[in-house]
């Protein structure tokens, strides 16, 4: 038995000393993707070497590649964690970078307290658990803008953004509310809600006595429908107003171009409507964008005239008159400039 006893021994002992070997490989390796600047995959060959021995040096390496990554509160958690063995030889050489490194990640963080109910209500910072209601002590999270996120089954979930400090202190109270008090709410609300309609007559009570129903006669029916046509006509007329101006302002700008283009073909030396080709390539140019020049700003006159009249008919026409139809119908006359309108009553 004793025999026996001492080959497991030495079998275990042989066992584990392979697997610290192999994890040791897994942090060398580790390392020379660290200076290669492969952090995420380096986190990964840690976290096997951990696995096989759990070791100081390895959860050192975890939290040094997860530094690198910008995982803040992991970061602190496992290098804290391996700086509480101070027994181990690695951990005695290495801890000036070690303790720097938690100097590093503790100006990027914050500390969170979360209070309220119930009392075992899941707690969540930016998707991660952090914990259980209540937390006994505050959680470290990255300093900033948060989400705290509280949950338990049969009650409302609340997501709350919350701000925390670098360095500093913040609470925050959450109280769940019960899905069953939430729908005994809005029952409640909805019952608050004052019903406008006529109670049916009763039964019980004598013919004389119920409100007989108000006749009303075709007359008051029309009357107290308001008129289909009151409400688009403000809007069609300040619409064709509005098109008007504009069209106005653009035959003002090309009676301008029109204008002084006649202006400088009538100034340029051999310039001659007469001639072919005007007298020359920049005479043909002065005289073809006067020409269309033109041609735009008497349409645009026409078509803010049409529209003038559009919105005086619209806004004059009286709506009790809606059986006489008006019909607007505007269209270029051509071969002159201009626009013709035709108006039926």
């Amino acid at each position: 038995m004793v025999v026996a006893a001492c080959v497991c021994l030495c079998l275990w002992g042989e066992a584990r000393s392979s697997q610290a070997a192999d994890a040791d490989g897994l942090v060398r390796q580790g390392i020379e993707l660290r200076r290669g600047g492969q952090d995420l995959e380096a986190l990964a060959l840690f976290q096997q070497a951990y696995e096989l021995d759990a070791s100081p040096k390895a959860l050192a390496q975890i939290g040094l590649a997860e530094q690198a990554l910008g995982r803040w509160t992991a970061a602190h958690r496992h290098l804290r964690e391996a700086l509480q063995k101070p027994r181990d030889s690695w951990i005695q050489k290495n801890r000036a970078t070690i303790e720097g490194a938690v100097r590093v990640i503790e100006a990027r963080v914050g500390r969170l307290s979360v209070s309220g109910s119930p009392s075992g209500a899941e707690v969540r910072v930016d998707g991660e658990r952090v914990g259980q209601l209540p937390l006994l002590e505050p959680v470290l999270v990255p300093a900033g803008r948060v989400a705290l996120e509280v949950s338990a089954p049969g009650y409302l979930s609340i997501v709350r953004a919350s701000t925390v400090s670098v360095g500093g202190l913040t609470r925050e109270n959450i109280n769940l509310q019960a899905l069953s008090q939430a729908g005994e709410a809005k029952v409640a609300d909805q019952k608050a809600i004052p019903n406008t309609a006529a109670p049916p007559p009763s039964e019980d009570r004598p013919r004389s006595h119920q409100e007989s129903p108000t006749a009303v006669t075709p007359a008051e029916q029309v009357q107290s429908t308001p008129h289909e046509g009151g409400t688009w006509r403000p809007v069609v007329t300040a619409g064709a107003l509005g098109l008007a101006a504009l069209a106005l302002a653009g035959g003002i700008v090309e009676h301008v171009v029109w204008q002084k283009n006649v202006h400088s073909f009538e100034n340029t030396a051999g310039c001659d409507p007469r001639v072919s080709g005007r007298g020359g390539p920049a005479c043909s140019g002065f005289y073809e964008a006067g020409d269309r020049a033109m041609l735009i700003a008497f349409t645009a006159y026409g078509l803010t005239a049409g529209l003038v009249a559009v919105a005086a008919i619209v806004h004059f026409t009286s709506p009790s008159d809606e059986s006489r139809r008006t019909t607007v119908a505007c269209a270029m006359a051509a071969p002159a400039l201009g626009v013709g309108c035709t108006f039926r009553f």
